[in-house]
């Protein structure tokens, strides 16, 4: 592929004011902190002029590269091929799952006619049909769903919808045979309930409503161009919405005015004995927790909590629960989490069941087929996937052999589970373990991803390991074609994150493999402090006034690169999604 000449620093300018933000310190007082470009936070006839004029200067690059229409053939044809997800059995005994049929901006959710396990490949037949297609929902491809809830009986669907990435969004409901498609719609329910964002949707066992968290109404501004504007995450609520009934008759069930900045998340227990009501004050995963029996005549903002967990102390995430009994996942004293069990009947006894390993961070835990635990470790950013018992005892391992991540689909009152594996050579491969089986049978594959275009076996990954500026060792995933020199004379795209707590575990991605091979480039991934991979003392090593050694182990990333041959240090880029403004730079 021809190169295009590139003329440094020739960017449209960039206004430089003396906003300065001002912030109180306990140990040193009033501190000040130029911010010259706080301008561009803000929704301005400047910034969106701004925002044009950097678009303009980007797409006039690339524009002279003759190579481009032939880079974005070949990034459709690689792309073009069938995506799915696993398929999950909900109340009203048909399978619900994920399709792409290749290039469609949204994925739609199809589901099946039959209670019989459905083949998920194959979508054109008489044996499943779509029942909510989000590429209907917008012409340009940008609006998708955003949280999902399937009510007990299995005649809802709740559902919210996110526009343009959006966070604030709006809750509607339809029946659950009444799908969505571009040639049909076939109606939802009357209920629009607005100002919500971060929200979870619990539905009520009788499934005569939900709760949900919304903002007040003065939170949200629709601008003239239909953008939404947002103050701060101030004065969230727990609300109880019944269906067919008016927002403004919606039940108040949370809200602290001490502390306006907490946020909430609410969940029914599989059995539906015990509400669960989470508390997060900050990005920080840091939790109270607190559980109410439950009962219709409890809603309110009068609900008799018992309060579990009522210090942020720690992350504590209920996995399920035999009556009063609980099992938790906690980073407690175990900053690679660990499994207890609190005994809400007996005064909130704390035992723990699962030790925290040192080695290995617990980073999934699933409870299905009612007495099992199927749990993910994570093992120097490799999954590892293993069956446990209610009462703590490892019983087996599944995959053993496999290199990448893993992601397990299943429920406590289902004798089966799924798991789907990928890696940065592996697209997803989904198995199925049925506690039915006989035990040498339990474990099969039930579907694989076919790319178009690409061999796997043309490609390697391997791992290495590089020092940062502190001395601190941090792993890096290194992947190129087997035809690319691993000689210093190749290029590198370089990828990191390292923050709240969020791994960046082995991926699929066809179109950078397509890179990989036509362009000879290398694709590195460290995974630099402020992530999740190796538990929350990693997590903390790269947050708040430690921020820096994200940067440290990210540029050393590319330095180790270059030291071991793989790239040229004039030829990288280093890029980074969502949290972007921390590093994206070029040499």
């Amino acid at each position: 592929m021809s190169r295009t000449p590139w003329t440094p620093n020739q960017y449209p300018a960039t206004r430089r004011s003396d906003h300065t933000d001002v912030y109180k310190s306990a140990s040193r007082g009033e501190i000040r902190i130029p911010d010259p470009y706080h301008w561009l936070e803000e929704h301005t006839e400047e910034t969106d002029r701004w925002t044009s004029e950097q678009e303009a200067f980007t797409r006039s690059y690339l524009d002279k590269n003759p190579d481009l229409p032939k880079l974005e053939k070949a990034f459709c044809e690689c792309s073009d091929y069938a995506k799915f997800s696993a398929p999950r059995l909900r109340e009203d005994n048909r399978w619900y799952w994920y399709y792409n049929s290749g290039l469609q901006p949204q994925t739609a959710m199809y589901k099946s006619k039959g209670s019989s396990l459905p083949d998920v490949t194959k979508v054109n037949g008489d044996d499943c049909e779509i029942f909510f297609d989000q590429n209907a929902l917008s012409k340009d491809g940008t609006s998708a769903l955003s949280t999902i809830s399937f009510s007990k009986c299995g005649e809802y669907f709740a559902y919210t919808i996110s526009e343009s990435g959006g966070n604030f969004v709006s809750i509607f409901v339809r029946s659950t045979n009444s799908p969505l498609t571009k040639e049909k719609d076939g109606g939802r329910l009357s209920d629009e309930l607005k100002f919500v964002k971060f929200t979870a949707i619990s539905w009520t066992p009788d499934s005569t409503g939900f709760f949900y968290q919304r903002y007040p109404e003065n939170t949200v501004t629709h601008q003239e161009d239909g953008a939404i504007a947002t103050g701060a995450n101030l004065d969230a609520a727990i609300h109880y919405h019944t269906l067919g009934t008016a927002q403004s008759e919606d039940v108040l069930v949370q809200r602290d005015e001490a502390n306006r900045e907490y946020m909430y998340t609410t969940d029914m227990t599989e059995d539906s004995q015990y509400l669960l009501l989470y508390t997060n004050k900050d990005t920080s995963r840091k939790n109270l927790l607190w559980i109410a029996e439950y009962s219709p005549e409890i809603i309110g903002k009068h609900i008799k909590w018992k309060k579990v967990i009522n210090q942020f102390e720690a992350e504590y995430d209920v996995i399920a629960n035999d009556g009063p009994l609980f099992y938790l996942k906690t980073n407690k004293d175990a900053p690679q989490y660990k499994v207890i069990t609190v005994d809400i009947s007996k005064d909130n006894e704390i035992k723990e069941l699962i030790s925290e390993r040192c080695d290995a961070c617990l980073s999934s835990i699933v409870s299905v087929n009612k007495s099992y635990f199927a749990l993910t470790y994570k093992r120097n950013v490799k999954d590892e996937i293993y069956i446990f018992s209610r009462e703590g005892k490892q019983l087996t391992r599944l995959a053993e052999d496999f290199v990448g991540a893993a992601t397990i689909s299943g429920r406590e009152k289902q004798p089966w589970f799924f798991v789907t594996l990928s890696g940065f050579t592996t697209p997803g491969t989904l198995y199925r373990y049925d506690f039915t089986a006989p035990e040498e049978q339990r474990w099969n594959l039930y579907a694989t991803v076919q790319p178009n275009g690409l061999n796997n076996e043309d490609f390697e990954a391997r791992q290495v390991w590089y020092e940062s500026r502190d001395g601190t060792k941090v792993p890096m995933f290194i992947v190129r074609h087997k035809s690319t020199k691993f000689d210093g004379t190749a290029p590198a795209i370089q990828y990191g994150y390292g923050g709240f707590s969020i791994s960046v575990n082995p991926f699929f991605s066809p179109t950078m493999l397509m890179m990989l091979r036509n362009c000879g480039t290398i694709l590195a991934v460290p995974n630099i402090r402020g992530g999740g991979e190796f538990g929350e003392e990693w997590h903390l090593g790269g947050s708040r006034e430690k921020k820096g050694n994200c940067f440290d182990d990210f540029i050393a990333a590319g330095d180790g690169v270059t030291a071991g041959h793989g790239r040229r240090k004039e030829e990288a880029i280093m890029f980074r999604t969502r949290r972007g403004r921390g590093y994206v730079y070029s040499t």
